[in-house]
């Protein structure tokens, strides 16, 4: 009886051991796998950041373009309204006698221009500022209506890649042992 209770309890080992090597086996591999998982999935998401990257790339030098046009359009606008002014004394200097047309007429003549402009302003837009500022508005939406998409797309690119980085970053910190490329 002895004898049986010993091969019993050693039958019964030898299965309890068996049973914790294959169940630990069981552990180690499904952590490395999750660990491959996680370190494919950091793949992924630098391999998107890298194309998000590449898109903002060539997006920009259109933008910067369209961003100089806009500038040579305000130079050009403040130039002719410069230009506006200046043709404006020439016509006054002429229509009038030009012999009595002197420095205090033609000053007169510029401020009856400004009262002139600062008022159809502040009744337009209630202030000067107002006025300035809704002109560059419109002539920017103008100049932008047919390219809007890459500021848009732009936007989004940038949003998508600060995403990305704080992802790619929360999850180095929650898993330090994966690779850093």
């Amino acid at each position: 009886m002895k004898n049986k209770e010993k091969e019993l309890c050693i039958v019964f080992l030898a299965i309890f051991a068996i049973l914790l090597i294959y169940l630990s086996q069981g552990l180690i591999f499904s952590k490395s796998k999750d660990r491959e998982t996680k370190q494919n999935q950091l793949d992924d998401l630098k391999d998107e950041l890298s194309k998000v990257n590449g898109e903002i790339r060539n997006l920009e030098p259109q933008k910067e373009r369209l961003e100089l046009r806009e500038r040579k359009l305000f130079l050009g606008v403040r130039i002719s309204v410069g230009c506006l002014l200046v043709v404006g004394n020439f016509i006054c200097w002429w229509l009038f006698d030009k012999r009595s047309f002197n420095l205090g007429n033609q000053l007169n003549y510029n401020y009856a221009a400004l009262l002139l402009y600062s008022f159809s302003a502040y009744i337009l837009y209630g202030s000067m500022g107002n006025f300035t500022k809704s002109m560059k508005t419109s002539s920017i939406n103008y100049l932008r209506k047919n390219n809007i998409h890459i500021w848009e797309e732009i936007k989004c690119l940038k949003e998508r890649k600060t995403n990305l980085e704080d992802e790619i970053s929360k999850r180095q910190k929650q898993n330090p042992w994966l690779k850093i490329q």
